[in-house]
């Protein structure tokens, strides 16, 4: 059975992602990296609410995207979407600093929005939220940070284990005493 990423796990998993890439990020860039390194889909709400308390906490600054950088990230095309909000860790930088490549995640192009389109349910013509169109491909997928982050569970889950352990053995031991 899985076992879920607690909230502050979550956190702390997002926050080495972030200064692990480097650059200036965005919630789908972040989301996108996540789900490659740990072969898992998160959805982009988790992430947010992880880059919110990561604020709250003083460990990311944020700011919108320059026309400059919204120019960089669209390649020449003509930008679609309104300016991107772009994360960065605190402790490295009181600031957000310049965004310097088109794409932070390997295979990973941020285009701006989908078009809206209608999804029928039942009688009724439901709109579906507009979210940031990602191109991924795994090519290019560095393996060090899976390795980092792989560790970083283990050992978290090797704490747990170690906890079981302890208090087994201690039933254990009340259980030959009682029988003895």
């Amino acid at each position: 059975m899985k076992r879920k990423l607690q909230a502050d796990e979550f956190r702390s998993l997002v926050f080495d992602a972030i200064v692990e890439l480097g650059q200036p990020v965005t919630v789908a860039e972040v989301q996108a990296h996540v789900g490659y390194e740990l072969n898992l889909e998160f959805n982009q709400a988790r992430i947010r609410y992880a880059f919110d308390a990561l604020v709250v906490e003083g460990k990311l600054v944020h700011r919108k995207e320059t026309p400059e950088e919204r120019a960089l990230r669209f390649n020449g095309r003509t930008p679609m979407a309104g300016a991107a909000i772009l994360y960065y860790p605190a402790h490295i930088s009181g600031r957000v600093p310049a965004r310097t490549v088109v794409s932070v995640v390997a295979g990973v192009e941020l285009t701006g929005p989908q078009k809206r389109r209608g999804r029928i349910t039942g009688t009724r013509n439901k709109m579906v939220k507009a979210q940031p169109r990602v191109k991924t491909s795994r090519d290019g997928f560095s393996g060090l940070a899976f390795d980092h982050l792989v560790e970083k569970l283990v050992e978290a889950r090797h704490v747990e284990l170690i906890k079981e352990n302890t208090s087994l053995r201690a039933q254990l031991a009340e259980i030959r005493k009682l029988t003895s």
